[in-house]
Formats: C-alpha cells, sequence, structure tokens
C-alpha cells in the first residue's frame, strides 16, 4: 500500500483481510500485532500455519471482517485517511490463490523461511509447482478457439464501432481479449543466510522457475519495459542472518 492518494489492496478467500474494526481501529498495537502463543496453544497454531491467510497476514479469521462490504470499507478508510492526511480509495482485488499477486506469494515464502526448521530448497520448490500453470493441451485449445469463425474481428468493424453505436459489443469483446487471462509462469529466487547451522559464513541462493520461458517469467518486450510481469522484493530475518526474496509472475 503506497503512500498515494489511492491504494490498492488485494484480498479474498484468506488474503488482504483485517482484524476486527472494533480492536483495529482505536490503534490498540496489541490487535494487529498478536503476542507470541504459549505452549499450551503453540501445538494448534503450528497445526494451521501453513494455511496462507495465517502466513501472508498473521491474522486469524476469527478476528477478520469482510472487506467487501462497505460498512467495514468506511471504517478502514477513514482511519487511512487520517494516517496519510488525505483522501484515500480503496481498489479491491478478489484472489483466491497466492500465486496470483507476487505480493502475496513473496509474504507467504518470506514468512515461511523465519522457520530454521523448514528447509529453504523445499520452501521455494512448492512455491514455484504448487503453482495452478496452463497444461499444453488447454493452450493449444485456446489458440484453436481463436482462429474459429466469428472470435476475428475485421477492421472495418473497428472503424466503424463506437462505445454507443449498435457495434458496442464488439468493442466490449476486444477490450475483454485484452485482459489478462491467466498466469504463466512463476520464478521464486532467495539469497542470504539460509543455512540451518548456528553460524553462516556465506551466503547461499535458490531459485526455481517454471511456467512458459525455462530461464525467466514469461514477458512482452514493450520497449524497454518487461509487460505482464509482476516483480515483488521482500526481506526477512533469521537467527543467522537476513535473506532476500525476489518474486516475477509472467501472465498471458
Amino acid at each position: 500500500m503506497g503512500i498515494g492518494s489511492a491504494s490498492e489492496v488485494k484480498c479474498g478467500d484468506g488474503f488482504g483481510s483485517v482484524p476486527n474494526p472494533k480492536l483495529s481501529f482505536g490503534l490498540s498495537t496489541s490487535s494487529i500485532y498478536p503476542p507470541t502463543p504459549s505452549s499450551r496453544s503453540r501445538q494448534y497454531i503450528y497445526k494451521y500455519y501453513d494455511r496462507p491467510f495465517i502466513m501472508a497476514t498473521g491474522i486469524s479469521k476469527r478476528n477478520a471482517v469482510n472487506l467487501f462490504d462497505p460498512s467495514h470499507q468506511a471504517g478502514l478508510r477513514s482511519l487511512l485517511s487520517k494516517l496519510y492526511s488525505k483522501p484515500v480509495e480503496l481498489n479491491i482485488i478478489k484472489l483466491r490463490r497466492p500465486h496470483l499477486d507476487s505480493d502475496i506469494l513473496s509474504s507467504v515464502v518470506t514468512q515461511k523461511l523465519r522457520d530454521r526448521k523448514t528447509t529453504p530448497r523445499r520452501v521455494i520448490r512448492d512455491a514455484t509447482w504448487k503453482a495452478q500453470l496452463p497444461t499444453d493441451r488447454s493452450v493449444v485449445e485456446l489458440q484453436q478457439a481463436k482462429k474459429q469463425p466469428g472470435s476475428m474481428i475485421s477492421s472495418r468493424a473497428l472503424e466503424k464501432s463506437s462505445a454507443f453505436g449498435p457495434l458496442r459489443t464488439q468493442t466490449a469483446q476486444i477490450l475483454r481479449q485484452l485482459k489478462l487471462s491467466q498466469v504463466s509462469s512463476v520464478q521464486v529466487a532467495a539469497a542470504g543466510r539460509l543455512s540451518k547451522r548456528i553460524t553462516a559464513d556465506r551466503s547461499q541462493r535458490k531459485v526455481a522457475r517454471r511456467g512458459a520461458n525455462a530461464k525467466s517469467a514469461g514477458y512482452m518486450v514493450r520497449g524497454f519495459r518487461k509487460g505482464h510481469v509482476m516483480v515483488s522484493q521482500k526481506a526477512g530475518k533469521r537467527r543467522i542472518g537476513s535473506y532476500g526474496i525476489r518474486v516475477d509472475i509472467g501472465h498471458s
């Protein structure tokens, strides 16, 4: 969430939710940052530790609210407006999986690597392999469907099309085809003090790739910029030192 006048919140089934407004809007840090669990409840929390919601937000679903409710958005909007001293607009995007957004996926990987019991190589590999990418068969079927009669639009129809004319459906079809339909590639890289030893004299680097391009995330070059690519970088700290995470997600 930036410092500008407009802020974007990505949420869904477990992502982007905030604590109960009765607890958080009173500027109480204990509700936003819950205390360390006791030994009696530690086993219960570790049992559900791999759930993306707790990994990405650190907030249990019991204290979470639905941000799609306008009444809950009003309280959060007023709190952010006072914080930034300017009007804030919330643009909420519903995501069902962490692999659909690079910021959420990088937060999940960073939180998992903080546990010394986890293997960094396995965490990076699972973050890449568990992404639901299109198969070769689905790509071929999509290409064949685009070549069917009725999906091609002539240049004469484009010249006559108007947002208020009879060809408005064709204009809507063009805009719908320009949207990013699916995730085509995922690349996760981690570098830093990732060893399980008590003292780590050297830094390690772990990289996992999967998708359209074997070397990096699939992208389209637009001048000097890479289009259709979401890049996120996070930093974390362990007992033996700090580390960094970079996630590249390509869309097609």
